[in-house]
Protein backbone atom coordinates (compact mmCIF):
# COMPACT_ATOMS: atom_id res chain seq x y z
CA UNK A 1 0.00 0.00 0.00
CA UNK A 2 2.63 2.80 0.97
CA UNK A 3 4.29 1.41 -2.05
CA UNK A 4 2.00 3.29 -4.29
CA UNK A 5 1.29 5.78 -2.02
CA UNK A 6 4.38 6.93 -0.46
CA UNK A 7 2.70 9.57 1.42
CA UNK A 8 0.57 7.59 3.57
CA UNK A 9 2.04 7.31 7.14
CA UNK A 10 2.82 3.47 9.05
CA UNK A 11 -0.24 2.38 10.70
CA UNK A 12 -0.27 0.11 13.35
CA UNK A 13 -3.29 -1.87 13.54
CA UNK A 14 -4.85 -3.28 16.86
CA UNK A 15 -8.09 -5.76 17.69
CA UNK A 16 -10.75 -4.32 20.09
CA UNK A 17 -12.86 -6.45 21.62
CA UNK A 18 -15.68 -3.90 21.04
CA UNK A 19 -17.02 -2.22 18.05
CA UNK A 20 -14.28 0.62 16.72
CA UNK A 21 -13.85 3.88 17.02
CA UNK A 22 -16.36 6.10 15.04
CA UNK A 23 -14.57 9.23 15.25
CA UNK A 24 -12.73 9.43 11.24
CA UNK A 25 -11.64 13.20 11.70
CA UNK A 26 -8.00 13.89 11.30
CA UNK A 27 -7.90 14.68 15.23
CA UNK A 28 -7.82 11.76 16.49
CA UNK A 29 -4.39 10.91 14.64
CA UNK A 30 -2.76 14.40 15.17
CA UNK A 31 0.92 13.80 16.45
CA UNK A 32 0.39 9.76 16.32
CA UNK A 33 3.01 7.96 14.37
CA UNK A 34 2.50 5.15 12.94
CA UNK A 35 -1.10 5.94 13.13
CA UNK A 36 -3.30 3.93 15.37
CA UNK A 37 -6.32 1.96 13.25
CA UNK A 38 -8.08 -0.18 15.43
CA UNK A 39 -10.52 -3.35 13.98
CA UNK A 40 -13.74 -4.28 16.09
CA UNK A 41 -14.91 -7.26 17.10
CA UNK A 42 -17.86 -6.99 15.05
CA UNK A 43 -15.52 -6.32 11.84
CA UNK A 44 -13.18 -9.50 12.76
CA UNK A 45 -16.83 -11.45 12.66
CA UNK A 46 -17.96 -10.43 9.55
CA UNK A 47 -14.47 -12.07 7.90
CA UNK A 48 -11.62 -11.42 6.40
CA UNK A 49 -13.56 -8.77 3.70
CA UNK A 50 -15.00 -6.82 6.17
CA UNK A 51 -11.63 -6.49 7.53
CA UNK A 52 -9.32 -5.96 4.73
CA UNK A 53 -12.65 -3.02 3.64
CA UNK A 54 -11.99 -1.34 7.03
CA UNK A 55 -8.31 -1.25 6.83
CA UNK A 56 -8.70 -0.11 2.86
CA UNK A 57 -10.97 2.67 4.79
CA UNK A 58 -9.01 3.62 7.22
CA UNK A 59 -5.82 4.09 4.49
CA UNK A 60 -8.40 6.02 2.39
CA UNK A 61 -7.99 8.71 5.64
CA UNK A 62 -4.49 8.56 6.03
CA UNK A 63 -4.22 9.30 2.50
CA UNK A 64 -6.31 12.16 3.06
CA UNK A 65 -4.87 13.39 5.64
CA UNK A 66 -1.23 13.45 4.04
CA UNK A 67 -2.72 15.51 1.30
CA UNK A 68 -4.13 17.67 3.75
CA UNK A 69 -7.40 17.11 2.38
CA UNK A 70 -10.60 17.96 4.93
CA UNK A 71 -12.50 14.64 4.04
CA UNK A 72 -14.67 14.12 7.21
CA UNK A 73 -16.97 16.65 8.82
CA UNK A 74 -19.33 16.66 11.77
CA UNK A 75 -16.64 15.16 13.74
CA UNK A 76 -15.68 12.58 11.72
CA UNK A 77 -18.89 11.22 10.65
CA UNK A 78 -20.02 12.57 7.29
CA UNK A 79 -17.70 11.31 4.51
CA UNK A 80 -17.17 13.72 1.80
CA UNK A 81 -16.79 13.16 -1.80
CA UNK A 82 -12.76 13.99 -1.13
CA UNK A 83 -12.94 10.95 1.30
CA UNK A 84 -14.74 8.95 -1.86
CA UNK A 85 -11.69 9.84 -4.23
CA UNK A 86 -9.26 8.45 -2.15
CA UNK A 87 -11.15 5.69 -0.86
CA UNK A 88 -10.85 4.81 -4.97
CA UNK A 89 -7.02 5.56 -4.93
CA UNK A 90 -6.97 2.68 -1.98
CA UNK A 91 -9.20 0.17 -3.93
CA UNK A 92 -12.34 0.69 -2.83
CA UNK A 93 -15.37 2.12 -4.49
CA UNK A 94 -18.86 3.36 -3.76
CA UNK A 95 -21.89 0.29 -4.18
CA UNK A 96 -23.40 0.50 -7.80
CA UNK A 97 -26.79 -0.22 -6.75
CA UNK A 98 -26.66 3.30 -4.74
CA UNK A 99 -27.06 7.08 -6.16
CA UNK A 100 -23.89 8.91 -4.56
CA UNK A 101 -24.87 12.44 -3.20
CA UNK A 102 -23.35 15.51 -0.75
CA UNK A 103 -26.47 16.18 0.68
CA UNK A 104 -27.69 15.00 3.33
CA UNK A 105 -31.15 13.93 3.75
CA UNK A 106 -31.05 13.65 7.75
CA UNK A 107 -28.74 13.97 10.49
CA UNK A 108 -28.23 10.40 10.32
CA UNK A 109 -26.59 10.84 6.84
CA UNK A 110 -22.77 9.25 6.67
CA UNK A 111 -22.17 10.22 3.08
CA UNK A 112 -19.88 7.93 1.42
CA UNK A 113 -18.86 6.47 4.45
CA UNK A 114 -20.04 2.54 3.34
CA UNK A 115 -17.57 1.76 0.63
CA UNK A 116 -16.88 -1.54 -0.46
CA UNK A 117 -13.75 -3.28 -1.79
CA UNK A 118 -14.03 -2.66 -5.81
CA UNK A 119 -13.66 -5.79 -8.31
CA UNK A 120 -10.14 -5.32 -8.80
CA UNK A 121 -9.22 -5.24 -5.38
CA UNK A 122 -10.99 -8.10 -4.39
CA UNK A 123 -10.15 -10.02 -7.67
CA UNK A 124 -6.20 -9.64 -6.88
CA UNK A 125 -3.75 -12.23 -6.07
CA UNK A 126 -2.26 -10.63 -3.15
CA UNK A 127 -5.89 -9.43 -1.82
CA UNK A 128 -6.99 -12.62 -2.16
CA UNK A 129 -4.22 -14.66 -0.19
CA UNK A 130 -4.07 -11.76 2.16
CA UNK A 131 -7.96 -13.01 2.55
CA UNK A 132 -6.90 -16.34 2.63
CA UNK A 133 -5.29 -16.21 5.51
CA UNK A 134 -7.12 -13.76 7.23
CA UNK A 135 -9.75 -16.21 7.31
CA UNK A 136 -7.47 -19.34 8.43
CA UNK A 137 -6.35 -16.81 11.68
CA UNK A 138 -9.93 -15.42 11.99
CA UNK A 139 -11.38 -18.90 12.41
CA UNK A 140 -8.38 -19.71 14.97
CA UNK A 141 -8.23 -16.58 17.28
CA UNK A 142 -12.37 -15.31 17.35
CA UNK A 143 -13.25 -18.17 19.62
CA UNK A 144 -10.47 -16.89 22.18
CA UNK A 145 -10.84 -13.14 21.52
CA UNK A 146 -13.06 -12.69 24.76
CA UNK A 147 -14.96 -10.13 25.39
CA UNK A 148 -13.13 -8.41 28.53
CA UNK A 149 -15.74 -9.41 31.41
CA UNK A 150 -16.26 -7.63 34.95
CA UNK A 151 -13.85 -8.05 38.08
CA UNK A 152 -15.73 -9.66 40.23
CA UNK A 153 -16.44 -7.82 43.67
CA UNK A 154 -14.46 -9.73 46.28
CA UNK A 155 -16.68 -7.79 48.82
CA UNK A 156 -20.36 -7.65 48.99
CA UNK A 157 -21.62 -4.40 48.60
CA UNK A 158 -24.11 -1.81 51.40
CA UNK A 159 -26.26 0.81 50.33
CA UNK A 160 -26.13 3.63 52.91
CA UNK A 161 -27.70 7.25 53.98
CA UNK A 162 -26.83 9.73 56.30
CA UNK A 163 -29.72 11.87 58.22
CA UNK A 164 -29.69 14.42 55.05
CA UNK A 165 -30.52 12.09 52.40
CA UNK A 166 -27.49 11.24 51.14
CA UNK A 167 -26.58 7.87 49.99
CA UNK A 168 -23.07 5.62 49.19
CA UNK A 169 -22.48 2.56 47.75
CA UNK A 170 -19.64 0.92 49.96
CA UNK A 171 -17.90 -2.04 50.30
CA UNK A 172 -19.33 -4.26 53.66
CA UNK A 173 -15.37 -4.63 54.27
CA UNK A 174 -14.98 -1.21 54.02
CA UNK A 175 -18.59 -0.13 56.18
CA UNK A 176 -17.18 -2.95 59.09
CA UNK A 177 -14.15 -1.19 59.77
CA UNK A 178 -15.66 1.90 61.39
CA UNK A 179 -18.19 4.87 60.66
CA UNK A 180 -18.18 6.95 57.70
CA UNK A 181 -19.21 10.46 58.15
CA UNK A 182 -21.03 12.83 55.66
CA UNK A 183 -19.24 15.99 54.91
CA UNK A 184 -22.37 17.64 54.10
CA UNK A 185 -24.31 16.91 58.14
CA UNK A 186 -21.65 15.98 59.83
CA UNK A 187 -23.22 12.52 60.69
CA UNK A 188 -22.62 8.71 59.84
CA UNK A 189 -23.97 6.94 56.97
CA UNK A 190 -25.92 4.09 57.83
CA UNK A 191 -26.87 0.67 56.12
CA UNK A 192 -30.18 0.80 54.73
Amino acid sequence: MRADHPTLQAAEITVSTGPAPSDHSHDRWAGRDPLPVVIGRPTLEAGAEAVVTAVLHEAAHGLAMAAGTTDTSRRGVYHSRAFLACAVAVGLEWPTDQVPTDQPPSSTYHGYRDVILSDATRTSPLVQTVMEDLDDALARTLAVLAAPSKRPRGDKRVLTECTCGRKAWVAAGTYAKGPIICGVCMRPFVAQ
